[in-house]
């Protein structure tokens, strides 16, 4: 799926820099990036993106269990992450490893129409 350059304006400040593709965001009460985080309990997995060249290797299953290996290790009880309707395979990875759909809503993204989709995982 190509979201177009506001997408890629979006993202590329975060990986040009030499951070992770994929992050996971907790903080004792704070602000990360305008979003309240919560009181530590929680773990916010963002980017979590593969590469169209890195699709259908088993990549993204192995940085989902890495992932959520330490939010279990860390001993969060709750890990969310946002996503788009149309993004089967995703979902289906998100599903495998224990999140469900909690919220749906239609907003205009990167340019574009899009059905954002919320998955959490409790513990």
């Amino acid at each position: 799926m190509s979201w177009g350059n506001s997408w890629n304006a979006s993202i590329l400040p975060s990986t040009a820099s030499g951070a992770p593709i994929w992050r996971i965001a907790w903080s004792a009460p704070s602000t990360i990036d305008g979003g309240e985080t919560g009181d530590g309990s929680a773990a916010h997995l963002r980017w979590f993106i593969m590469a169209e060249d890195c699709q259908d290797r088993g990549l993204g299953r192995l940085l989902m269990t890495e992932a959520m290996a330490f939010c279990d290790d860390v001993g969060f009880a709750r890990v969310w992450l946002w996503t788009f309707a149309g993004l089967d395979a995703a979902r289906r990875l998100y599903q495998d490893f224990g999140f469900s759909l909690c919220r749906e809503l239609s907003a205009e993204q990167w340019g574009k129409a899009v059905d954002e989709q919320m998955f959490e995982r409790l513990a």
